[in-house]
């Protein structure tokens, strides 16, 4: 069974975009790919990887004397090749959000439940959906990041 797993930054509320994206493997290559992602961000004391904190240098990044350019390029180098190394297919979808409130009317918004983000999963289940159809047609699960 094939799984795809989604993250989204951005919020509608206060950003000009909202992106949502993703990858997709079959569940041993996320079996093996979590303990890899685990074991990496504990080479450097990490709970959690997050792209803002490490572009912003804040947070999780914000000690400037541990986190060296060099470090911080490494780790994203390290977490990027076992994505790649993990991840069969990536799907992403990014909307703009004053496109959004300006191209559909609120009235259909609250009919079908619709923000930007709500749009931009429904647009990369729907690229992960079509991925399967013309590879083999595998039943398909989908999980996205709890949103706080």
């Amino acid at each position: 069974m094939w799984t795809s797993a989604f993250d989204a930054s951005g919020k509608a509320e206060d950003q000009d975009f909202v992106v949502v994206a993703g990858f997709v493997a079959q569940a041993k290559l996320w079996i093996e790919f979590d303990r890899a992602w685990r074991a990496r961000l504990a080479e450097d004391h990490l709970a959690r990887f997050h792209m803002s904190d490490w572009f912003h240098g804040k947070g999780l990044f914000g000690d400037r004397a541990y986190w060296t350019l060099d470090r911080r390029q490494r780790i994203l180098d390290d977490l990027v090749d076992i994505i790649q190394w993990h991840a069969s297919a990536k799907f992403a979808c990014a909307i703009i959000n004053k496109s959004f409130t300006t191209s559909i009317s609120p009235a259909n918004r609250q009919q079908f439940l619709l923000n930007s983000y709500v749009l931009a999963a429904r647009a990369v289940i729907e690229l992960a959906n079509e991925w399967s159809l013309y590879r083999d047609n595998s039943p398909f699960a989908h999980v996205f990041e709890e949103r706080q």
